[in-house]
Order: C-alpha cells, then sequence, then structure tokens
C-alpha cells in the first residue's frame, strides 16, 4: 500500500532527535476535531518539559558521584561546602521542575482549565533550570563538556597542578598572593626605629 504522503528526514544537531518533512499527496481529509492540534502543542510542552526534566535528574545523580570521588587537598570536592551550595541549587531547579512538569501532566489529564497556562510555565521553566543544572554539571565535572570522561578529567587535572604550581612561583616572586592577585607586603630586613 503506497502512503499518501512522502516524508524526507531533516538534518539536526542532536542525533537523539529526528525531525522530517511531511508532503501530501492530495488534499487531507479532516482526522480529528479543530482543537486537536492545541491539544497536541500542549502534550509536546509537557514532553519537551519531561525530556528536560531526565536529563537534569541524570545529571544530578552523575555529579553527586563524581564530587564524591574526585580528590582535592586529600578530601573529596562535595566536602567543599560551596560546592554543596551548588549542588543544593541544582536539586531545587530539577525538583521544582519535576513539580511544574507533574502538575501540567495532571492538568491535562484531567483537562484542567489551566492546563494551557500549566503547560507553558512547566517548558519555560525547565528550559531555565535547565541551563542551570546543565552549566553547573560540566563546572563540577572540572569544565570538560563530557561528564565521566576519564581522559578528559586527568587531562584537565595534570594541567591545573602544572600550571597550579608555576603560578604559585611566578606569584611569590612578583609580590603577589598566589590566590586572587592579593598584593602582600614585602617583607623588610629592618624595621623603622630598628638603629
Amino acid at each position: 500500500m503506497q502512503k499518501p504522503f512522502a516524508v524526507t528526514a531533516l538534518a539536526t544537531l542532536d542525533p537523539g532527535q529526528r525531525f522530517g518533512e511531511v508532503r501530501l499527496d492530495h488534499a487531507a481529509t479532516l482526522v480529528g476535531p479543530p482543537g486537536l492540534l492545541e491539544r497536541v502543542d500542549l502534550v509536546a510542552a509537557v514532553g519537551a518539559g519531561a525530556m528536560l526534566l531526565g536529563i537534569m535528574a541524570r545529571l544530578l545523580e552523575m555529579t553527586i558521584a563524581y564530587v564524591q570521588t574526585r580528590q582535592a587537598f586529600r578530601r573529596p570536592i562535595g566536602a567543599f561546602q560551596v560546592l554543596q551550595h551548588r549542588l543544593a541549587d541544582m536539586l531545587l531547579k530539577t525538583e521544582s521542575t519535576r513539580s511544574a512538569v507533574y502538575r501540567a501532566a495532571w492538568c491535562l489529564d484531567t483537562s484542567d482549565a489551566d492546563a494551557a497556562l500549566a503547560c507553558a510555565a512547566a517548558k519555560a521553566y525547565a528550559g531555565d533550570a535547565s541551563r542551570l543544572v546543565c552549566g553547573e554539571a560540566i563546572q563540577m565535572h572540572g569544565g570538560s563538556a563530557s561528564p565521566g570522561s576519564s581522559t578528559c578529567t586527568s587531562t584537565s587535572s595534570a594541567r591545573r597542578r602544572s600550571s597550579s604550581t608555576t603560578g604559585r612561583r611566578r606569584a611569590s616572586s612578583s609580590g603577589r598572593s598566589p590566590r586572587r592577585g592579593i598584593r602582600t607586603r614585602p617583607e623588610t630586613s629592618s624595621r623603622v626605629g630598628d638603629g
């Protein structure tokens, strides 16, 4: 049986998503009520939010596992309070997205009057939250774009060790503290009033 339409695959940046251009051979017949596409838009918004929620949840799991194993100054980097605060922000954004997506899905399921608003809010919030969570995950994995890649992690660690050693030598000879470029007072051998 020959299909009454042709689908041409479109190139995308993400190999996990496929898009296509659909061309109809003849005039289409009405297959549903006029409001069908409105509902499809709402379902698509919830689907996009749910996809982003899944990505954020997985990145949070991976990042927590990584900061518990990565060592700095002979202790896991997850023990540092600043990273704990950043992880808490990631958790907050992930769980808030979960609430928004679940509410939007519930509104769709029950045909609630606020379904359109809930779906739009879930998608918008998920987009903003995922930018923060993904950015933080990349930062906590050492800035490498592929979390969990041992090659990138060991290479960036070696680079940091070598640059921090040479940075301390340079900093001490220029009269600057090795941290944040703070000027230190040069030590003098004689003091005022020491005759």
